[in-house]
């Protein structure tokens, strides 16, 4: 039996398989998997970025901000893991062209 961790990690890698061989509605089908298992914020973000790789923005949009406020909302989250959420997040807002909000997130 795999913990929900691992089902998580499962569900993102093989929703990246599907995406690196050119099929999206599959890859989106396990990235959902991975949402319904979802509570963390290291894994939103990681949903957020293969959202985004999808080319699924509001649905990354979405993510990345529910990670950003399970981080802040820990206290004391790991700088890295922070950092990374700023740059997805500033990646995210430069593919919809709202380039003030990815330059606040990029300086972050």
């Amino acid at each position: 039996s795999f913990t929900k961790d691992e089902q998580i990690r499962a569900f993102i890698a093989i929703g990246f398989v599907y995406l690196h061989l050119g099929d999206s509605s599959k890859a989106a089908d396990y990235f959902s998997k991975a949402h319904e298992l979802v509570c963390l914020g290291e894994q939103c973000n990681q949903l957020g970025l293969a959202y985004l790789e999808c080319g699924k923005l509001e649905e990354s949009e979405g993510m990345l901000k529910s990670a950003l406020r399970l981080l802040e909302r820990d206290g004391k989250p790991r700088s890295d893991l922070l950092s990374a959420v700023y740059h997805n997040l500033a990646l995210l807002y430069r593919e919809k062209n709202r380039l003030v909000e990815a330059e606040q997130f990029s300086q972050e």
